[in-house]
């Protein structure tokens, strides 16, 4: 039960119109209601002589004029730890934000899968505008995978042209060393329609992102007996692709493709053992809780 002051004085309309909100929520909420006249105590005058009406609910929720139906509600929900209602068209709004929610945790995954498939798609779709005459189209997708990855020309696959990779020295042979001059002009090199046109992803990155698309479809057969991987087998599927990186960017050695396909895929397709039984398991109270609460299926 909450404890409601009432803060009032006589020949007050704004106090009488207070009281009977009071007065009709008395049915609604169960609180004591306890009216001061503040023309009793000098200190409550001088404190509300211009405030008046002014309402304390519990302990401190205080509502100074204009008071309002809804006002109070707030303050009586929150003290008496309640929810307030929702009715209206506010209603039908959260119903129907519940029903989308409960729509998207049934099909998450697929969800999952067809956004990473256009994640890992729109890379793989740039050399094919390139080479179809889309140029615009295909430097956008260029453009916007940037800061995602270095975009590399001799560590990225190629469409459309003599082999599906090259390396460095055999690109300078063919174009020339000024569009490979540092790494800054090389990654604006897309191709030509001899040597094909590169994806917007290097391999290893391909090999992450299809890694994790793979296995993302792959879950769907398994979802029902899969646990979660181990944080340590994580670590040791992130160990190949560490080496292989790691080596490379300090110079002693350069990776070949096979090399980054495979650490990448292996990566990739670890990150998704390991986190998506955990969304499962997730999604799956949220069904369950919306199933009991609105009946849907």
């Amino acid at each position: 039960m909450s404890r409601v002051l009432f803060y009032t004085k006589k020949d007050c309309p704004l106090c009488d119109k207070a009281q009977e909100l009071l007065d009709g929520l008395s049915s609604e909420y169960d609180f004591t209601l306890e009216k001061v006249d503040i023309t009793l105590n000098e200190e409550l005058f001088l404190r509300y002589r211009h405030a008046v009406p002014v309402i304390v609910v519990g302990d401190d929720l205080t509502i100074e004029a204009p008071i309002t139906e809804e006002r109070l509600r707030w303050a009586l929900n929150r003290a008496s730890g309640q929810q307030p209602q929702v009715t209206g068209k506010m209603r039908d709004f959260v119903i129907a934000l519940d029903r989308l929610i409960f729509h998207f945790v049934k099909h998450w995954l697929l969800v999952f899968n067809l956004l990473l498939g256009l994640y890992v798609g729109l890379p793989a779709l740039a050399p094919v505008l390139m080479a179809s005459g889309a140029e615009g189209a295909g430097r956008l997708i260029y453009t916007i995978y940037k800061p995602m990855c270095h975009q590399l020309p001799w560590r990225s696959f190629f469409l459309f042209g003599e082999q599906p990779y090259y390396d460095r020295d055999y690109l300078v042979s063919q174009v020339g060393q000024e569009p490979l001059a540092d790494i800054r002009v090389a990654r604006n090199f897309l191709g030509t329609p001899e040597l094909g046109y590169k994806m917007a992803f290097c391999e290893r990155d391909m090999a992450i992102y299809g890694g994790m698309l793979l296995a993302g479809m792959l879950f769907g057969l398994l979802r029902k007996g899969l646990k979660p991987l181990p944080w340590a087998v994580l670590v040791l599927f992130m160990i190949p692709m560490a080496v292989d990186g790691g080596g490379q960017l300090v110079g002693l050695w350069e990776s070949t493709p096979l090399s980054r396909v495979l650490s990448g895929g292996l990566f990739g397709a670890g990150a998704i053992w390991l986190a998506y039984p955990y969304f499962e398991l997730g999604m799956r109270d949220i069904q369950e809780e919306l199933r009991r609460k609105f009946g849907w299926t």
